[in-house]
């Protein structure tokens, strides 16, 4: 839940997750509607799909019991290099590294490594060189007198202290460099450790139109599962449009209508609104209409919901507010 989320976002959803999945077995089998409904806010949801597939596995092949050894780690849905740092080093005490945005940056302020953060060769020599720092054998302090040897922490605390380091000293600006507990060791602090590392070139960001159009009938409002769009598979949804040739939100309003047999002039429109999703900027522009048609087929693509029984539904956050204007 933490990756690309800040820790204030997650408690709450972190809590009502172990509440109601609160052993691997009981995520395992659960139904996928069921994982996305309390993952449904917190956005990038293949996580959620991760860590369900990951916990089927766990049963499946290791009896129920989370795996201790790295290569078992690596090999569930969802963890790479980072999360099974994280997770050997932390849970199970193995000499693994951690690098995330906050190492990044200590350690090219440390070493004065010139390069960008999301360069892969530069990636390359942050691990390697998180590598050599997490090895378990013990190594001489620089504080002590000659010959003594300064017990090494464990790999978790090392892990965890080095990330809050970043977070909380080695902060991107204004780094707090009189308190800082390897102050002595930094190679760039005369230097100006604010241009270490050097700023990384961000994707230009995508501005995008969606058009969604709420279709109502007595007190209920109908809503569609697709795999057409990456951030909505296997999600409840509205039905809606995105612009793919620069077409206005009236040509996609018309589409949508024709698609559903309705007259796009009895459409009203709601109040506009802007999110982002991973470098995309996608403004959204809701219409709603009353259903007056034959009554449509429910199928397993698409089916009415009253509008009180949306809670446990799992939607896009942007879904969510567009039935929160209309109700």
């Amino acid at each position: 839940m933490l990756q690309q989320t800040q820790v204030a976002t997650v408690i709450d959803y972190y809590n009502r997750f172990l509440k109601k999945f609160p052993a691997i077995s009981s995520l395992a089998e659960a139904k996928e509607e069921e994982v996305l409904s309390l993952w449904s806010g917190l956005g990038y949801y293949s996580r959620a799909r991760n860590l369900h597939q990951a916990a089927k596995k766990i049963v499946e092949e290791h009896q129920g019991k989370f795996p201790q050894d790295p290569k078992a780690i690596q090999a569930l849905p969802g963890i790479g290099r980072y999360t099974l740092g994280a997770i050997a080093s932390i849970a199970f005490h193995q000499p693994l590294p951690v690098v995330d945005g906050n190492v990044i940056r200590v350690y090219a302020r440390l070493f004065a490594l010139k390069g960008v953060p999301n360069d892969p060769k530069f990636q390359k020599k942050i691990w390697a060189i998180a590598e050599k720092m997490i090895s378990p054998s013990p190594r001489p302090s620089p504080t002590r007198g000659e010959g003594e040897i300064k017990k090494i922490p464990s790999p978790g605390d090392f892990n965890q202290a080095l990330m809050e380091l970043g977070a909380t000293i080695c902060t991107p600006k204004n780094p707090l460099c009189l308190i800082c507990p390897v102050a002595k060791r930094c190679r760039v602090r005369a230097q100006g450790p604010e241009n270490f590392p050097e700023k990384k070139k961000n994707p230009q960001t995508k501005i995008l139109k969606r058009v969604a159009l709420l279709l109502q009938k007595n007190n209920q409002v109908l809503l569609t599962l697709s795999d057409e769009n990456r951030w909505m598979k296997k999600l409840w949804q509205i039905p809606s449009l995105f612009a793919e040739k620069g077409e206005s939100p009236e040509d996609l309003l018309k589409k949508l209508a024709l698609k559903w047999g309705l007259d796009f002039q009895k459409a009203k429109p709601l109040k506009p609104h802007t999110h982002s999703i991973t470098h995309h900027r996608i403004t959204v522009f809701p219409y709603t209409i009353q259903y007056n048609e034959e009554p449509l087929k429910e199928e397993i693509d698409k089916k009415w919901f009253k509008f009180n029984k949306l809670e446990g539904l799992a939607l896009p956050a942007a879904d969510r507010k567009i039935l929160s204007f209309s109700h």
